[in-house]
């Protein structure tokens, strides 16, 4: 799956986490789109996601709402741990995460 990714879409592509990491309780790896991209990258991952779960969440100030409100499940849901999550990015000290694509597609869409 993360090869597919890398090789259709434009993406910011993170690494592998081999355990919980953050708000995630399991193993997974990061890929992020841009806004543009929403109307490609969700219908085409509804298609291919080989029964992984998938966790698709704006990045906003407010982490517990994105991670928890207003997240997009595809394929089955997992917990997310949102013990000691802030609501606000700002106010923890930190910043709202931007998309930096960092891999060129090497494959065309399939039609």
């Amino acid at each position: 799956m993360r090869e597919w990714v890398i090789e259709r879409f434009r993406i910011e592509l993170g690494e592998w986490n081999e355990g919980p990491r953050g708000p995630h309780t399991t193993p997974s790896f990061y890929f992020g789109f841009a806004t543009d991209q929403v109307p490609t990258v969700i219908p085409w991952l509804m298609l291919n996601h080989l029964g992984l779960k998938i966790l698709i969440h704006p990045n906003t100030d407010d982490p517990y709402a994105d991670h928890l409100i207003n997240a997009l499940w595809i394929g089955d849901t997992q917990p997310v741990n949102a013990y000691r999550m802030a609501r606000s990015a700002t106010a923890a000290g930190g910043d709202i995460e931007r998309i930096h694509p960092n891999n060129i597609p090497t494959i065309p869409l399939e039609a």
